[in-house]
């Protein structure tokens, strides 16, 4: 039996992420669960061991550090992972680098 110890909900205009740490035979794991905003009756998902997680997690933030700026006209903000990011350097008293 699954049992859903915490879950978080992300979205974008076309779909939706709930993100859920669960339970599940003695284990704790990451579940991501994408669907679809339009209605669509489709959804995929994924499990993460917690053995793997701080990998998964250093692989993402290495991905997205490579990923090409976006040029935003108007409306410039911070993600809330670029800000959580921003302190935690800052708490460590690491400079950010422009």
């Amino acid at each position: 039996m699954k049992t859903i110890l915490k879950s978080t909900q992300l979205q974008t205009a076309e779909k939706s992420y709930i993100v859920d740490l669960i339970m599940q035979n003695n284990s704790v794991a990451v579940e991501i669960i994408q669907y679809y905003v339009s209605g669509e009756a489709e959804q995929n998902s994924i499990k993460v061991s917690s053995s793997l997680l701080s990998e998964l997690i250093k692989v993402l933030e290495n991905y997205h550090a490579n990923l090409p700026l976006k040029t935003t006209q108007g409306s410039e903000h911070l993600s809330e992972l670029d800000k959580q990011k921003i302190q935690r350097y800052y708490l460590k008293g690491v400079s950010l680098k422009i």
